[in-house]
């Protein structure tokens, strides 16, 4: 489900998909954003990041880094400026959220 602040968050079972809560976006941090060199992802509450990966609006992906830790940070200085999607894997879904390179 989109929500009002341009974030996806899908929850994965067995069984099927389940949308969680956008105000959960508030326990994975991205910064900064926009950003032109090192991106930073923090998770609280004991939420453990186990991948990242970065996509193109085509959904192509250009980076991926298993995690399995509370934070993260990647290197995109090497990836064209544009608009991208974050998805954060963790054991209670995929958190997709946007990001500017500049």
């Amino acid at each position: 489900v989109e929500g009002e602040h341009s974030e996806i968050w899908e929850f994965r079972t067995g069984i099927g998909t389940n949308s969680l809560s956008s105000s959960q976006s508030e326990f994975i941090s991205m910064y900064p954003n926009p950003s032109s060199g090192i991106l930073n992802l923090y998770a609280e509450n004991d939420i453990l990041i186990e991948s990242i990966r970065i996509v193109d609006l085509n959904a192509r992906p250009i980076i991926r880094r298993n995690v399995s830790d509370h934070s993260a940070s990647i290197n995109i200085e090497m990836i064209k400026n544009g608009m991208y999607f974050v998805e954060i894997e963790t054991k209670e879904g995929i958190i997709r959220k946007r990001l500017i390179k500049n």
